[in-house]
């Protein structure tokens, strides 16, 4: 197998195969960017379900009653609006 390099551009001789190796680096950095924004998304909504029920909890009532969709939906647009900030 031969590889020509020019720049960023990697190319098998034998396939014909490219790989623009700058296009690749910069999916994987907006690919990590993703998962940390999501790791920290589900750590909101999982901090702000909890203080619902302890909410729920003190004021005696059931735990059945929660929206959970609401909750997530609040959490995720607050999380939108403080990163355009």
């Amino acid at each position: 197998m031969l590889i020509h390099v020019v720049g960023t551009i990697f190319t098998d001789s034998e396939t014909g195969t490219t790989i623009d190796a700058a296009r690749v680096v910069e999916e994987h950095k907006r690919a990590v960017g993703e998962i940390q924004l999501l790791r920290s998304s589900l750590g909101s909504v999982a901090a702000a379900v909890h203080e619902a029920c302890k909410r729920q909890v003190d004021k005696g009532r059931s735990l059945d009653n929660l929206n959970l969709d609401s909750i997530m939906h609040r959490v995720l647009v607050e999380q939108a609006q403080a990163t355009r900030a």
